[in-house]
């Protein structure tokens, strides 16, 4: 908790809660992973008929920690349409297995927030480009092709999980 605290003048904490500004940290999560990792800590919502914002966004639903370790919120576009947004980071450390660098084999595969492809849509890998594998998942037959999904890291950080029907595991 305290480093949580001395990272911004907006956690406050009064009387046995945590507050960012005016948001009460509310609803314990705690859980382990399928690697071992405990995760417990608050997850934040806004109060009654409000918004949250952290780290420069702004959430009508709040944030908070999956099973995975991500952290992720819910908000929306600012015009018209009101689209919603998914703001998310991925965790990179606590792995069981070692991470190994690959590369992909051809362009247009999709990084997802979950091992589905019903899963949501996070970015996308052009051919040729570098990656780091963080964790090895199930192994399913897509298109004809068999092989696992793979918990990935971008070079640009962004953190999901993509088939590995078309990386190529170099170590």
């Amino acid at each position: 908790m305290p480093w949580l605290l001395g990272q911004s003048k907006a956690f406050s904490y009064s009387g046995g809660t945590l507050y960012y500004g005016k948001a009460k940290l509310t609803r314990p999560f705690e859980g382990f992973d399928d690697d071992g990792n405990l995760y417990n800590g608050p997850a934040m919502y806004p109060p009654s008929g409000g918004h949250v914002t952290f780290g420069g966004f702004t959430s009508e639903r709040g944030f908070q920690f999956d099973y995975e370790g991500n952290y992720w919120g819910i908000g929306w576009t600012d015009d018209k349409a009101k689209n919603p947004i998914l703001y998310y980071a991925g965790r990179d450390w606590g792995y069981r297995e070692p991470p190994k660098k690959a590369v992909t084999t051809d362009s247009g595969l999709r990084i997802r927030l979950r091992a589905s492809t019903d899963a949501f849509v996070l970015g996308s890998l052009g051919k040729g480009e570098a990656l780091t594998i963080l964790k090895t998942g199930e192994t399913v037959t897509l298109g004809g092709v068999t092989a696992p999904w793979y918990r990935i890291k971008k070079a640009d950080g962004l953190i999901g999980w993509a088939f590995g029907g078309f990386i190529k595991v170099l170590e």
